[in-house]
């Protein structure tokens, strides 16, 4: 399909994973796995594409690779191992909320954090086993970074967990003046 896409300039890919790609799921090995093979697909269609941009959706979202060294915006650029090490350091500490300081986590909050926690970990492989993390998603239609999948669910789920926290909060307080 690539060549095709940068022949023509333009094309659409749809892959559809989940956090099982990233961080696996012990009872769902052979899940877990062909998640895993999507995002692996997915980045190497990036890297295919290379160094060339395709607009996956004319005008809203292209496919440019980007060798990211540093973090958000290009912030604390070439501290690959330093931004890996901080990113497994968060996610021990979701796991350490979510299993030990706040086991009784409402779903949101759990789907918040596992979706921060996928993304941690996606990112932080990336940045031990390649020495940078693989950004390919432009939005096309505003000045912003390049990003990728993984970022998708840290970004998501820091708004879901803090919408479920005001969800529960607003809940709890509406029973306290009941």
């Amino acid at each position: 399909a690539m060549p095709f896409f940068l022949k023509k300039q333009a094309g659409c890919v749809i892959t559809v994973s989940s956090m099982w790609g990233q961080a696996g799921a012990s009872c769902e090995a052979a899940y877990s796995a062909t998640k895993g093979a999507v995002i692996a697909l997915t980045k190497a269609l990036a890297e295919g594409a290379a160094p060339s941009a395709v607009a996956l959706v004319p005008g809203v979202l292209d496919l440019q690779l980007v060798h990211n060294t540093g973090g958000a915006w290009g912030l604390f650029g070439d501290m690959t191992a330093a931004l890996g090490a901080v990113s497994l350091a968060v996610c021990a500490l979701i796991l350490a909320y979510l299993f030990w300081l706040a086991p009784g986590s409402s779903a949101g909050e759990a789907t918040g954090l596992a979706l921060v926690f996928a993304g941690g970990v996606g990112n932080a492989l990336d940045r031990f086993l390649r020495g940078y993390v693989v950004d390919f998603l432009d939005p096309a239609f505003v000045d912003f970074p390049v990003f990728n999948v993984a970022d998708i669910g840290v970004t998501c789920g820091i708004v879901v967990f803090f919408a479920a926290l005001a969800w529960q909060g607003a809940r709890e307080r509406k029973e306290g003046s009941s």
